[in-house]
C-alpha cells in the first residue's frame, strides 16, 4: 500500500473464516507499541453477526455442493471410460 493521507478506495473487508484485527492505514495494529496483553489474537473469542453466520452457512453449503458435485462428475467420466473399455 502507499503512505497517502487519501485513501483511494475503501479497505476491503475480511472473509468470514477468517478474522483480522483492526489496523491503521500504516498496516500497525491499534495497541501501543510496548504494551502487551495476555491472550493472542487468536484466543480471543470471535463474535460474527447475523450476517457474517449466514455467509458462513452458505459458503460452507457452497462447498459441500461444489465437492458433491464433481464426486458425481468423476464417477460418471470414470462409468464411461470402463463402458469405452469394456465396447472395444
Amino acid at each position: 500500500m502507499n503512505n497517502d493521507s487519501i485513501p483511494s478506495s475503501a479497505p476491503a473487508q475480511a472473509s468470514p473464516e477468517e478474522p483480522h484485527p483492526p489496523t491503521t492505514s500504516q498496516g500497525q495494529s491499534d495497541a501501543p507499541a510496548g504494551e502487551t496483553t495476555g491472550a493472542s489474537a487468536s484466543e480471543k473469542p470471535v463474535i460474527l453477526t447475523s450476517a457474517q453466520k449466514r455467509a458462513q452457512a452458505q459458503t460452507k453449503k457452497k462447498h459441500e455442493f461444489i465437492n458433491y458435485l464433481m464426486n458425481n462428475l468423476d464417477l460418471i467420466i470414470y462409468s464411461e471410460l470402463c463402458i469405452l473399455y469394456y465396447m472395444e
